[in-house]
């Protein structure tokens, strides 16, 4: 059957793999110390809000409550997720 919403193509070329398998585009945080901080926009180099709201509850639960960071929204309170900025600091 053939679909009338997509165009199938042959001889496309898969991109390289931007992440190696075990690591994570947020791994740079590990690196932060305690006090640490930095913003985050959405949409800024392929980051966003939410993946990084993810990956500090996940860090959290994976470390037992040895790493923790916390985040507090700095602007950004519509429902579009285009003018959201959150600051994300290390406390342990």
């Amino acid at each position: 059957m053939k679909s009338t919403v997509f165009v199938m193509e042959k001889n496309v070329h898969m991109p390289k793999q931007k992440v190696i398998k075990g690591e994570s585009k947020y791994d740079f945080m590990k690196d932060m110390s305690i006090g640490d901080s930095f913003v985050v926009q959405h949409g800024n180099n392929g980051y966003s809000v939410n993946g990084f709201v993810q990956h500090v509850y996940k860090v959290s639960r994976e470390t037992k409550g040895t790493t923790k960071y916390a985040y507090r929204t700095i602007s950004g309170g519509t429902k579009s997720p285009a003018n959201w900025k959150v600051r994300i600091w290390r406390l342990k």
